[in-house]
């Protein structure tokens, strides 16, 4: 399974926060953009009990305003 999660990041923090979220396991991407949200950060190959995990885990970092998460059904890919 994977999941995206939106990030809301206070003014400012955008790097100090992508370096932190970058750091966390099963996190495999993150884009930062312009935009409701500052953050978008992908996690592949994981169970829904280990996203859950994530999603605390960047909850819990500093300047983080609030977050929102899809979990991603399906996939096609263009080569």
């Amino acid at each position: 399974m994977s999941g995206i999660i939106f990030v809301r990041i206070k003014p400012g923090y955008e790097k100090e926060v992508m370096d932190k979220i970058f750091s966390i396991e099963h996190v495999s991407r993150i884009y930062r953009v312009f935009g409701d949200y500052d953050l978008i950060v992908v996690t592949q190959d994981i169970s829904l009990e280990q996203l859950k995990k994530i999603i605390e885990k960047i909850r819990s970092i500093t300047n983080v305003v609030s977050t929102s998460t899809l979990v991603v059904i399906s996939k096609k890919i263009k080569k």
